[in-house]
């Protein structure tokens, strides 16, 4: 089989530490993102809040969108493959998947950062989030109140035709 593909057995040795080293960083993603889930729950039931279907769906999500990000690294990483083997460099750099690696690492701090945040400032991003959508539906009302106003004129104009006068 090696005679076929045309690669010699070093070749075979890097494309294995590769997969291994890969491996291990996907692994790391998802001991990080498993911890951040378990520190998320923590802080959610010490502020009172009940964990929902919601921040579950979340976290699916973002387990898609980290494992999607990891798989284009792969896919960098396989197409500097045939470059890192043809060119006469260093092992230690043929071998390392640095995308994989920079991605996983990026991703890992992200993890860390969002354990390392506090719960009142879960809680107070949330604050700003809902008082946001407070300004914005009383900026709405204020656009809309012309129409408002003619819809409850209507209305008391029904009104007076539909109840039956006492005279």
């Amino acid at each position: 089989m090696i005679e076929i593909i045309g690669l010699d057995d070093q070749a075979y040795k890097i494309i294995i530490a590769k997969l291994f080293m890969v491996c291990g960083a996907w692994i790391c993603v998802l001991v990080a993102m498993l911890i951040d889930l378990y520190f998320g729950i923590q802080k959610s039931k010490s502020i009172g809040e009940h964990t929902t279907s919601e921040g579950f769906r979340r976290s699916i999500q973002k387990f898609a969108f980290y494992y999607s990000m990891m798989f284009f690294a792969l896919i960098f990483d396989t197409l500097f493959l045939p470059v890192s083997i043809s060119l006469n460099i260093a092992y230690v750099l043929k071998v390392a998947p640095f995308f994989s690696i920079l991605c996983a690492a990026g991703l890992v701090l992200t993890e860390a950062k969002s354990v390392r945040e506090k719960a009142d400032q879960k809680l107070r991003r949330k604050t700003d989030t809902s008082r946001q959508e407070v300004i914005n539906g009383l900026f709405d009302l204020i656009d809309r109140k012309d129409s408002i106003i003619d819809l409850i004129n209507t209305v008391k104009k029904d009104e007076q035709i539909n109840t039956p006068s006492d005279n």
